[in-house]
């Protein structure tokens, strides 16, 4: 292919190697498009939430448990965007709503779901590639355990972050 493509002066690349998202340490990016893709859904929440590939703080192990096992029982499958007689849409969070029908017993988990939601939210909605690092580095120092990562984990995440970076470097040089 490399051969016939060069006689036909064809410009291209062959990449070699796996997709860095692939990977269980380079999945926490696609987890987190996920959840905000599907409006933070039961299923995208629970893969993201449980996946013991990313190192949890050892602060919200209860919690993110909690979140799991209220929304299995409070039936928060997904939320749902529907225009209203105005013409105004408005977004219906089953999370939150459910959650705040709970009242006291479920208070920690409504604030952990909100917290993760707003830093989701943060790193989704970022206007710049500058803003998308500064959302990540809030986002990982808060919740993550930075010593807790495996050597490579912590390779496949610098990685990324690495080309992150370039990014930032294109955008500041020439927008």
């Amino acid at each position: 292919l490399e051969r016939e493509l060069t006689r036909y002066c064809v410009p291209f690349v062959i990449r070699a190697g796996f997709s860095l998202i692939k990977n269980t340490a380079g999945q926490i990016f696609k987890e987190i498009q996920d959840c905000y893709n599907s409006d933070f859904s039961y299923d995208s929440v629970r893969a993201f939430v449980l996946d013991e590939y990313i190192p949890w703080s050892e602060k919200y192990k209860e919690e993110r448990q909690n979140l799991i096992r209220a929304g299995s029982e409070l039936r928060c499958l997904c939320g749902f965007t529907e225009k209203e007689k105005d013409g105004k849409n408005f977004h219906f969070d089953s999370w939150e709503e459910a959650l705040s029908a709970g009242g006291n017993k479920t208070s920690s988990e409504k604030a952990f779901y909100l917290g993760i939601k707003k830093d989701i939210k943060a790193i989704c909605r970022a206007g710049s590639f500058k803003a998308i690092e500064q959302a990540w580095m809030d986002f990982r120092n808060k919740y993550l355990n930075l010593d807790e990562f495996s050597e490579l984990a912590d390779a496949i995440i610098g990685r990324c972050i690495t080309e992150l970076k370039k990014l930032i470097e294109i955008e500041e040089k020439y927008c």
